[in-house]
């Protein structure tokens, strides 16, 4: 869960895309879990809770919770608000 961090191999770009809905989640106040392998990872509320899996889990798993109460407006910090005022 760091910017970053990939599972890709070679010449191929990534870390970003989980980095990006991380800081969403958290600006938001949402929950992620992710199960993969044989664990369990879960950010809700700023506490992390990591899991050890007895059974191993052939793939991965992303439960992504956001607060839809939120009216906030997010950019990232290399958009202006100019960019979102097409409608």
């Amino acid at each position: 869960m760091l910017r970053g961090n990939t599972t890709k191999t070679g010449n191929i770009s990534g870390g970003l895309g989980l980095d990006l809905i991380f800081q969403f989640i958290r600006h938001n106040k949402g929950k992620i879990q992710i199960i993969s392998a044989d664990g369990f990872w879960e950010w809700h509320r700023g506490e992390i809770t990591k899991k050890h899996l007895i059974n191993r889990f052939n793939g991965t798993i992303a439960n992504l919770r956001f607060n839809l109460n939120d009216t906030s407006h997010y950019v990232l910090e290399n958009e202006s608000e100019e960019d979102w005022n097409t409608f």
